[in-house]
């Protein structure tokens, strides 16, 4: 198929900036997903997280795959951004990609150090669950039982789970649980949408988890 980068060529930190400021960000919390995607933010980007972050924002960053593959310069990007962000959300390939290892479990070795040290990191690993680190511990979830129908849409709707159990007062584990059950039940159904009545039964459940 074809594809053109349409509006995200022209979408750097300068217009984010003028189009948010003035509003109160102070509490809010920022999701920054796909800025290998945009390449007129890509140098930029943390300069825009830096903006954010002094008018009281939390960052999360999901940075996606560069247009290619990792370079030392996309690495090199990449780590600035994670060094200035609040929670870092990545799928085990990406995380594996940018610590320069084969597996999930020595990536998480190489890239918490690379956060600030209230930072967090959860590692997206699909029917394996979710591993990650935060306050100097280590996150392990399983993975909720699932039955694909349409696995569009699976990441973005964990990093949803996460950010809204995350902005409800819900601790890393407890945020990475709820996330697993969110992503289970989008991918059951076709199109990576998520019915109201699921999401209200979901966030009954989690009003409940220790």
């Amino acid at each position: 198929f074809l594809s053109s980068l349409g509006h995200l060529g022209d979408l750097d930190a300068d217009f984010f900036c003028t189009e948010l400021d003035g509003l109160p960000l102070d509490g809010t919390l920022v999701m920054l997903s796909g800025g290998f995607a945009m390449p007129a933010l890509m140098k930029g980007h943390r300069a825009l997280q830096d903006w954010l972050r002094a008018r009281g924002a939390e960052i999360a960053i999901d940075p996606g795959w560069p247009d290619g593959d990792w370079t030392p310069d996309e690495r090199t990007l990449a780590r600035d951004w994670i060094a200035g962000c609040d929670h870092l959300l990545v799928n085990d390939k990406e995380a594996a990609a940018l610590a320069g290892t084969d597996d999930a479990e020595s990536a998480t070795a190489t890239l918490a150090p690379w956060l600030d040290a209230e930072a967090t990191l959860v590692i997206k690993r699909g029917a394996k669950g979710a591993t990650g680190h935060s306050n100097g511990r280590t996150l392990h979830a399983s993975a909720v039982p699932a039955q694909p129908v349409d696995t569009v849409g699976a990441g973005d709707s964990f990093n949803g789970g996460w950010l809204a159990a995350h902005l409800a007062g819900r601790g890393p584990a407890d945020a990475t649980r709820f996330a697993h059950r969110v992503a289970g039940r989008v991918i059951g159904h076709h199109g990576a949408l998520l019915p109201m009545g699921d999401l209200d039964d979901l966030r009954r459940a989690n009003s409940g988890a220790g």
